[in-house]
């Protein structure tokens, strides 16, 4: 199924660009079926997952593909722009960018997971159908400092991702997480 996973990889972009450019961010590079954002606001980073997420869980996937589903991850942080990246395009790096990536690690696929610096800022400015749920400390690979890490749910968008399946190969949890 080689056609229908290109196809599905294409659709799957539009439809998180889409999502992204609707709240004023930018896809700032795309590596596989991977997209790196960027935005001003991180509630407009929260509303464009969410929405990202509503959108392919509402689309027709083939048969052959399910279930279909993203990992995403949220982190807050100024990172380093190089401008003089070999396609001409910014190259975004630096530890926020790291710790996106970690962050993104240990999500499950459909999964939106925040961390605590985006969190701290976040919580206090969410509206009433965003509700982020501690899901315990982790240490992760390459960073020295455990940190927490939270479920984004939502009333028109929620799963249930159990604890027993959400390690992942570089993610160590070190605390413990409400089941």
């Amino acid at each position: 199924y080689p056609q229908a996973m290109a196809a599905a990889r294409r659709r799957q972009s539009d439809l998180l660009t889409a999502a992204v450019e609707a709240q004023g961010g930018r896809v700032f590079k795309e590596v596989g079926d991977e997209l790196c954002c960027s935005f001003e606001d991180p509630l407009r980073a929260l509303h464009a997952a969410v929405t990202g997420q509503v959108s392919l869980a509402g689309e027709p996937w083939p048969q052959e593909l399910l279930p279909f589903g993203v990992r995403m991850g949220l982190h807050i942080g100024r990172p380093f722009i190089d401008k003089t990246a070999f396609d001409g395009r910014e190259e975004y790096g630096g530890p926020p960018v790291n710790r996106v990536a970690r962050t993104m690690s240990c999500a499950h696929p459909g999964q939106i997971v925040v961390s605590q610096t985006l969190e701290d800022i976040a919580r206090p400015l969410l509206p009433p159908e965003i509700a982020l749920c501690d899901l315990g400390e982790y240490s992760f690979k390459g960073l020295p400092i455990p940190s927490m890490s939270f479920n984004l749910d939502t009333l028109i968008w929620q799963l249930s991702f159990p604890l027993s399946t959400r390690r992942r190969f570089d993610v160590t949890e070190v605390g413990s997480a409400p089941a």
